[in-house]
């Protein structure tokens, strides 16, 4: 896992491995980890929130793979 959110106790941990990879990459996860204060699944609205603020996250999703 690259992040968790804990929206009760509204904070976010991120795994310390992604200081590894590429900032734009780091920037998605924090934006997911961020977007779980709104939407907590991974639901078309939850995408849709994200695409809304990083039109290109699924090209930076593909700077891992």
């Amino acid at each position: 896992q690259w992040g968790n959110c804990h929206p009760n106790q509204k904070y976010i941990t991120l795994n310390r491995n992604l200081i590894h990879y590429p900032f734009e990459f780091i920037e998605y996860v924090v934006l997911h980890e961020l977007t779980h204060f709104h939407v907590q699944n991974h639901s078309s609205d939850f995408y849709q929130i994200v695409e809304n603020y990083m039109p290109d996250y699924k090209k930076r999703i593909q700077l891992i793979k």
